[in-house]
């Protein structure tokens, strides 16, 4: 492998770690939904008020997915033909993860212009009953729950191939614990999303 190649999957993979902490944050976030919408609207206000909100779209987090997704679809297309290389089980995770990026930047461009971009050109304020009323269009609940889905699996596979290549988990056995963590990862997410999505149901 060559140097300038091995570094960019370094680099393709820390964006994968640094774009996990945030669906973190974001889930955080958007949990208050489940305690309320007054806890949810306090919550939102805090994160519309943030100093610089812009430049941290654009930079801090546009420029790492729009890395990821790209760099990531040159992994794929590099190692379509290679899947022979690895285990029935690894084969499967190696498509899933393909199929799930694919699903999640076509969700991630719906997502950001249903909301953030359709609601400033509206001049509104994401709220709690902003999002009720977004939600209340069936398109777009089916549209989320798919990207939840395939933000959840991706994020916990991707964490699962990121401590290996880190080598923070080495041995066989030591991977296989790794993989049910990370499964448990995956299953919490999406459970967690899903419940944060069902709060705005009306």
């Amino acid at each position: 492998m060559k140097h300038g190649e091995f570094y960019l999957k370094r680099l393709h993979s820390l964006s994968g770690f640094f774009l996990l902490l945030f669906l973190c944050f974001h889930f955080f976030v958007n949990s208050y939904a489940t305690v309320g919408n007054g806890a949810f609207n306090t919550a939102a206000s805090f994160m519309h008020n943030l100093p610089h909100l812009t430049f941290v779209e654009i930079l801090i987090l546009g420029v790492p997915i729009a890395f990821h997704g790209i760099y990531g679809l040159v992994i794929w297309y590099r190692g379509k033909g290679n899947l022979t290389r690895y285990g029935y089980f690894r084969n499967w995770m190696f498509f899933l993860q393909n199929i799930s990026g694919w699903v999640l930047l076509v969700f991630l461009v719906l997502h950001v212009w249903g909301t953030r971009i359709a609601s400033a050109i509206a001049g509104e304020t994401i709220d709690f009953q902003w999002m009720v009323n977004h939600f209340a269009n069936p398109w777009f609940l089916v549209i989320t729950a798919l990207g939840i889905l395939a933000a959840s699996f991706h994020a916990a596979n991707g964490l699962w191939g990121f401590l290996i290549n880190a080598g923070i988990s080495t041995g066989k056995k030591a991977q296989q614990v790794l993989g049910w963590a990370c499964g448990l990862v995956f299953g919490v997410g999406f459970l967690g999303f899903v419940l944060t999505l069902v709060s705005f149901v009306r």
